[in-house]
Formats: C-alpha cells, structure tokens, sequence
C-alpha cells in the first residue's frame, strides 16, 4: 500500500537503549533484523523512544544521531499526537481532538499515534483524522528518507 516500515525500539526499555551509544546500537540492530526477516523491507527510516531528545538520552543523543546518520538512517519526531499511550487507552472522539488540536497551525505534520491491544480506540479514530486533516488541506504520504524530518533534536549544551 505504499506504506513506510521503520525502526522504533525492540525492548522500549529507556534506562537500557540509552546508556551508550553501542546499547543504542545493540537494541536497534535487533529490531531492524526482525523487521527485514519478517517483511522483506530494510528500514531506513527510525522513531527515537520517547522523542529524539528526552530525559533518558539526554547524554548520548549526539552520539545515538551522530552515528546513525554516518549509517544512512533518518530519524523522525513528531508535531501533532494522539496522546494515546496511556494504560487502558483512551476514546475515539478524545483522539480525534487531541490530533486535531495538536495539529493547528501546522504547515506539515507528523503525528504520533500508537497502535497496541489495549487501545483500539486508535485505528478506530483514523478514518476520522484522515477525513478532518484531508478537509483542512493536508495530505498524506509515507515517511522516506528523503522527507525533511521534524525533530527535536538537540544540539548545545549538556
């Protein structure tokens, strides 16, 4: 369907993937692996856990994106969200407005939904956004490497 496969995390265990570059590296390659073995398709593209820069990375990101450019990989964070990963999920008519919210004012978007078992209320909102952003000029297209990412990506300072 000309969709986008990429790399977010294989154990999404924060204190773990960000210690060091190379445990960065070790988690990713897992995951990478997996999705190439399952699907055929060799990501190129990847989502940071918790955002490029976050509590947890705030030492090694340099080095995590420094390294995984030098790679050939893209990374992508995000400009309007679902803030849909809570336990137990949230509804669809919340979604939708927290999308849609999030999404005012923004030329291009990025938005982060997630898809899990516990929170159905998610793929079952889509249509709605699709139809609503459609509605308010936006169009879709999947994430290549060649898309200019949104990140937060943090250069200065320790």
């Amino acid at each position: 369907a000309g969709h986008t496969v990429g790399v977010h995390t294989f154990s999404h265990d924060y204190q773990t993937i960000y210690v060091s570059v190379e445990d960065f590296l070790s988690d990713f390659d897992k995951m990478y692996r997996e999705i190439e073995e399952i699907t055929g398709v060799a990501p190129q593209v990847f989502r940071f856990a918790g955002g490029s820069v976050n509590v947890f990375n705030r030492k090694t990101c340099v080095e995590i994106v420094a390294e995984m450019t030098r790679r050939g990989f893209v990374f992508y964070d995000w400009n309007a969200a679902a803030s849909d990963a809570v336990e137990g999920g949230i509804g669809r008519a919340e979604i939708l407005r927290n999308v849609l919210n999030s999404a005012a004012g923004q030329e291009r978007l990025i938005v982060l939904m997630h898809d899990r078992a516990n929170n159905a209320s998610t793929a079952a909102a889509l249509p709605d956004i699709i139809e609503k952003l459609q509605a308010q000029g936006y169009t879709f297209a999947p994430l290549t490497n060649e898309v200019e990412p949104i990140t937060y990506y943090y250069t200065g300072g320790s």
